[in-house]
């Protein structure tokens, strides 16, 4: 378990500490975990696990209600449970063909018009080179490492521009507490979450 102090301060809010504890394969790989974040005005408590699946969904717990999503991933089912009994449905199921939709047509985009996709490609690549690179840095097993490797020559032999591209860093990136983070330029208000849902 590891716990720190100050470890964000932003315009918005402020984080006073952070508990963790993950569960480890023998390779290394972590498969589950729990964090809980402490603000100033809120506790937020998350769980993981990459070997089983949710069947709670998410809350998020306020004063006048409750928010309950039934997943995250795809944001469908999202109800509002106020403290006077109403419950108010904002997002219904949505097909998984639609969900995916955006990812077949970003592909199809990529394939068909790579004249106009050539910026978005690379920001895309450089993704999975950063994720691919810091599989092969921190893999406990030498398949891991041979599978990043292999993926890495494979990025790399499509866009050897990226053989530059660093891994994600292990603890984030280091900030004084003076400086703000990139989530404090990243705000998202429940109102503009609901309106993406309405569209």
């Amino acid at each position: 378990m590891s716990a720190g102090e100050s470890v964000f301060t932003g315009a918005t809010f402020s984080m006073r500490r952070k508990f963790s504890a993950s569960g480890f394969l023998p390779d290394g790989t972590d498969v589950y975990g729990a964090a809980v974040f402490d603000y100033a005005d809120k506790q937020v408590a998350l769980t993981y696990s990459k070997i089983a699946q949710d069947r709670c969904g998410s809350q998020i717990l306020g004063d006048e209600g409750t928010l309950t999503i039934e997943s995250l991933s795809k944001l469908t089912n999202i109800r509002l449970f106020t403290k006077n009994g109403t419950v108010e449905t904002l997002a219904g199921e949505t097909e998984k063909h639609v969900i995916m939709g955006y990812e077949a047509k970003a592909f199809y985009d990529f394939v068909t018009r790579p004249e106009f996709t050539k910026n978005a490609y690379r920001d895309v690549s450089a993704l999975s080179m950063k994720t691919a690179a810091a599989i092969r840095e921190r893999a406990g097993s030498a398949p891991i490492q041979r599978m990043a490797q292999m993926l890495v020559e494979q990025i790399l032999e499509i866009m050897p521009e990226l053989k530059d591209v660093t891994p994600w860093n292990a603890v984030g990136q280091r900030r004084t507490l003076d400086e703000l983070g990139e989530a404090a330029n990243r705000r998202l208000s429940l109102d503009a979450l609901f309106d993406l849902l309405d569209t």
